[in-house]
């Protein structure tokens, strides 16, 4: 399955980035690229989610629930990637 993740990768020439937790995507953001000029206008997810958590995974170690997510007021940690008014 990863290998179908990869192959489009290398088709459309993207950057795809991996990540373990909630706080990864934070850091990345934080730290991946230079945002001085570039900032992020919106956070879209497709995925598992509910009121205040996108959930990365969908575990079936813990019944109904994630073990990776990240949590609406982590965006809060960013420190400048996303414009004053982005929509999360």
């Amino acid at each position: 399955m990863i290998g179908d993740v990869n192959s489009v990768r290398d088709k459309f020439n993207l950057h795809l980035v991996y990540f373990n937790k909630g706080g990864d995507v934070i850091d990345y953001l934080n730290n991946g690229q230079p945002r001085t000029s570039l900032k992020v206008a919106a956070f879209e997810y497709f995925g598992h989610s509910n009121r205040a958590c996108f959930m990365f995974d969908y575990s079936n170690v813990i019944d109904s629930s994630a073990k990776a997510w990240l949590h609406e007021t982590d965006f809060s940690k960013s420190t400048g990637a996303f414009l004053p008014k982005a929509h999360l």
